[in-house]
């Protein structure tokens, strides 16, 4: 069996890394805490086959520290049955200012809401 976490910024391409990945055979859960990935894993080996390639995105959402996250995948490589691994994906500010102008949602982390569209980007 093969998870693969996805992983990263919030803007840098996690939602469209698992859109693509569903394309292309594997099945996505989006948003499952650390600790639920441990149960998970066991549910899909139960399932006969049906569950061989999953990838599970992890972001801030979660509201648990990344080192949680890092010790439930050192679990899941330690089984004989499951091959995992981790995709951490990053972008630059600007990608990341432009992507959310684009959704007009606010950043996870933005505690009271935000405008992106007034943003201006430095000069380099």
């Amino acid at each position: 069996m093969e998870i693969l976490i996805i992983s990263g910024l919030s803007g840098s391409g996690k939602s469209r890394t698992a859109a693509f990945l569903e394309d292309i055979g594997y099945y996505i859960v989006d948003n499952l805490p650390a600790e639920m990935m441990l149960k998970f894993a066991n549910f899909c080996t139960a399932s006969g086959g049906r569950y061989d390639r999953v990838a599970l995105v992890y972001d801030v959402r979660a509201g648990e520290p990344f080192q949680r996250l890092i010790d439930v995948q050192d679990k899941l490589r330690r089984r004989d049955n499951v091959r995992c691994r981790m995709l951490f994906l990053e972008a630059d500010t600007r990608a990341i200012i432009s992507r959310y102008k684009e959704t007009r949602r606010t950043h996870p982390l933005c505690t009271e809401a935000v405008s992106y569209t007034h943003l201006t980007l430095p000069t380099t």
